[in-house]
C-alpha cells in the first residue's frame, strides 16, 4: 500500500491494519491486520488514517471509526510532495508522492489526493473528494464533496465538479458541471447523469 510507503518516509510507525470488509486486505505485515471486532480501547486513543481511494468507501470507514470512538485523525502528507504554506489541509487527507500544490488552496477534511498531481492556486476541494494519479487542476477549480477525478483529467480554470461527480480518466474538462454527473472525453462531455457516485457509492 502506498500510504505504508509515505509513513516509511516520514517515520511514522504503524500500530495495526483494520480490516473493515471481506475485501482482499494488502498490509505487507500480516501481523498487525486485525478485525474491527480486535480493535483495542489503546488503539482507539491513536490516529487513524483512511487510504480508501472510493470516496463513499472513505465515508464509510470514517463513521466506522467515529462510531467505535476513535477522534484522532492526522493528515498525511509524503514528504516528496511540495505544498504551499498558504493552502490549508483538513483533518483525515492522504496526500501522495510526488504532488505540487500551489498557494491560497483550500483541501477538506477526508481528501485523497494521488502521486504525481498537480493543483494551481486558489483551488478548493470539498470534503471526501478523490483526486487521481497525474491529475492537473488549474486556478480556481472548485471540486464538490465525494467528486472523483480519474487519472490524468485536465481540469481547466475557473469552472466547478459538483458532488458526487466523476470524471472519467484522461477527460480534459472546460466548463462546469453539475452534482451527480459522469463527465468523459476531449472536451469532456456529460455520459450520465444521477448516477450515485463514483462506483455507485455517494458521500
Amino acid at each position: 500500500m502506498e500510504v505504508e510507503e509515505t509513513c516509511f518516509r516520514l517515520g511514522i510507525k504503524i500500530g495495526a491494519y483494520i480490516r473493515n470488509n471481506s475485501d482482499p486486505a494488502f498490509a505487507s505485515d500480516a501481523q498487525t491486520l486485525m478485525d474491527v471486532d480486535q480493535v483495542t480501547t489503546d488503539l482507539i486513543l491513536k490516529p487513524v488514517a483512511f487510504p480508501m481511494v472510493t470516496p463513499g468507501h472513505r465515508n464509510n470507514a470514517v463513521n466506522m471509526a467515529l462510531s467505535m470512538g476513535f477522534k484522532l485523525f492526522s493528515s498525511i502528507i509524503d514528504p516528496t510532495t511540495i505544498i504551499a504554506r498558504s493552502t490549508q489541509v483538513g483533518s483525515g487527507v492522504y496526500i501522495n508522492a510526488g504532488c505540487t500544490i500551489g498557494s491560497a488552496g483550500t483541501i477538506g477534511n477526508f481528501v485523497s489526493i494521488n502521486r504525481h498531481a498537480s493543483l494551481a492556486h486558489h483551488f478548493s476541494i470539498s470534503d471526501y473528494a478523490t483526486i487521481g494519479p497525474g491529475v492537473t487542476v488549474a486556478g480556481r477549480v472548485h471540486i464538490g464533496r465525494g467528486a472523483y477525478i480519474g487519472a490524468g483529467a485536465v481540469l481547466l480554470p475557473d469552472i466547478r465538479i459538483g458532488e458526487n461527480a466523476t470524471v472519467a480518466a484522461g477527460a480534459v474538462v472546460l466548463s462546469t458541471f453539475d452534482d451527480n454527473t459522469l463527465v468523459a472525453g476531449n472536451p469532456g462531455k456529460i455520459k450520465k447523469t444521477g448516477i450515485p457516485g463514483y462506483g455507485n457509492f455517494n458521500v
